[in-house]
């Protein structure tokens, strides 16, 4: 199952159940005594202030988690930002502040999309890439996102170069043009790899924040298509005969 792609906030006692990047299980745990919370320069600045408010504390935090399978034992570095949100009670009259904390980095970086048998590996560690940018850096992980669908393209056998006048000037097909120009088994993806590579535009040339929801939606379509593409076919049309010849009443063996 691919993902997470979207990194939401979480408390010191509830960590999600993120998947390990050896295994592949969501195995990975909290180790407790790894884990360090240290508040900004500017809140210690503040904090002793008569009109600071616990929201607007900001903090840091490291620690390790470790895969809690006894054959995997991987380690997993993780960094990120700390701060404080309102709790209110079911009357709404009491008011407290829970620590939350936010994911920024992972090292190694989680495995976030789903590794089929023949995905080339150029392709994968460029994944890797924008798994590694999900968490702090969203709109560098649209920018390789784009950078996929290029590497697609050529494993899908679109040209790239072409050759122009009289000189034979070499020219390179935009990625646009490029979707354009696939003309394989695909056609069904051709939309999602041209909504894909707008949002990769905006992420790479535009100031606009591009929504958690947005690019969500992005990975898990790159994912389906990839493991589409690159999934081994299995032929299952000899089993369906030999079924067919020894169970159905009607089979004659004749076309």
């Amino acid at each position: 199952m691919p993902g997470p792609f979207r990194f939401h906030k979480f408390s010191r006692d509830k960590f999600p159940d993120w998947r390990c990047p050896a295994c592949l299980n969501e195995t990975l745990v909290l180790i407790p005594e790894s884990f360090i919370e240290k508040q900004s320069l500017q809140t210690g600045k503040i904090s002793g202030e008569d009109w600071f408010e616990p929201y607007m504390y900001e903090g840091i935090f490291s620690c390790m988690l470790q895969c809690s399978r006894r054959d995997c034992r991987e380690s997993v570095a993780l960094i990120g930002e700390s701060g404080y949100e309102e709790e209110w009670d079911d009357q709404m009259r009491a008011r407290t502040y829970e620590c939350v904390l936010a994911a920024k980095a992972f090292l190694p970086p989680l495995p976030l999309f789903t590794a089929t048998e023949k995905c080339p590996t150029h392709i994968y560690d460029q994944l890797r890439k924008v798994s590694s940018l999900l968490p702090g850096h969203s709109s560098a992980a649209v920018n390789n996102l784009r950078i996929v669908l290029e590497m697609l393209m050529d494993e899908l056998g679109v040209i790239r170069i072409y050759l122009e006048g009289k000189k034979n000037v070499r020219k390179e097909y935009t990625l646009n043009q490029r979707i354009q120009n696939y003309s394989g088994d695909h056609q069904d993806m051709k939309p999602g790899f041209l909504a894909m590579k707008w949002l990769g535009n905006v992420g790479s040339h535009s100031p606009l924040n591009v929504s958690e929801q947005d690019i969500d939606a992005a990975c898990q379509i790159l994912d389906h298509f990839l493991v589409r593409i690159f999934s081994p076919t299995v032929d299952h049309s000899a089993e369906i005969a030999r079924l067919t010849r020894k169970y159905d009443p009607h089979f004659s063996g004749k076309p």
